[in-house]
Parts: C-alpha cells; sequence; structure tokens
C-alpha cells in the first residue's frame, strides 16, 4: 500500500516538530497576575523568546497560562513579557541566557504591573 500525499506531508510535519523539541531546548512559560478581585484582566498578552511567539490575549487574575516556546537553536533566550494593564502598555524582559538553553520561568505580575519571576535550567521545577 503506497501512502497518499497528505499522509506524508502529515508524518513529515509531525518528524520536524518532534525534532524541534528532543534537544530540550524549549523555553517553558508560566505567566499569572496576581490583580485584586476588581480589577480587570491583563490584556494582549503576549510572550516572545527568540524566533518564537505567542499570544494569549486576556489573562485572567489567579488563573496561570502556560506555553512551551521552541526558538531557533541559535536565537538568544531572552523572554519578552508583553501586556496591557488598565489600558497602559507594559513590556518586561526576562534573565538573558545563551542560545540553546532549555529553561523554565514563571513570572507573577502583580497588581501594580510589577514583574517577579523565578527560573531555573531544565531539567527542574519551581
Amino acid at each position: 500500500m503506497r501512502p497518499d500525499g497528505f499522509a506524508v506531508a502529515v508524518l513529515a510535519c509531525l518528524a520536524l516538530a518532534a525534532c524541534g523539541l528532543r534537544d530540550g531546548a524549549g523555553v517553558q512559560v508560566e505567566i499569572e497576575f496576581a490583580g485584586g478581585p476588581a480589577q480587570p484582566p491583563l490584556t494582549d498578552v503576549s510572550v516572545i523568546v527568540g524566533g518564537d511567539k505567542f499570544r494569549w490575549g486576556d489573562v485572567p487574575r489567579q488563573a496561570p497560562q502556560r506555553v512551551t516556546l521552541a526558538p531557533g537553536t541559535q536565537d538568544d533566550r531572552q523572554l519578552t513579557l508583553m501586556f496591557r494593564l488598565d489600558g497602559a502598555a507594559r513590556v518586561w524582559e526576562g534573565p538573558k541566557l545563551p542560545a540553546g538553553t532549555a529553561y523554565k520561568l514563571r513570572a507573577v505580575i502583580a497588581p501594580d504591573g510589577s514583574v517577579s519571576e523565578r527560573h531555573c535550567l531544565v531539567p527542574c521545577t519551581l
């Protein structure tokens, strides 16, 4: 039985996706907004690491959001977090780590928009 073009394309995509994270060079991100009970959610929330980015849109308070980004092997690993708090645009930059570094980062955004973070090189737990 000969595979059709669609099946071959799907298998190729799966193989490429697996190769991209097999080396463990991904960046696991968790974002949490620690806003007060009456505070509206963060809006326009995005993270960028190297050539990879992800957008959540809104992040409600006390509801951690997670994503694993897969920047290119030569891309730098500094995370940039962008969001709006009460309509004001904010940008925060994480620690500078060398290309090829796999790590986890947990960022907590305070009601005033300040960001505190913890990170560790993989394998690790936060």
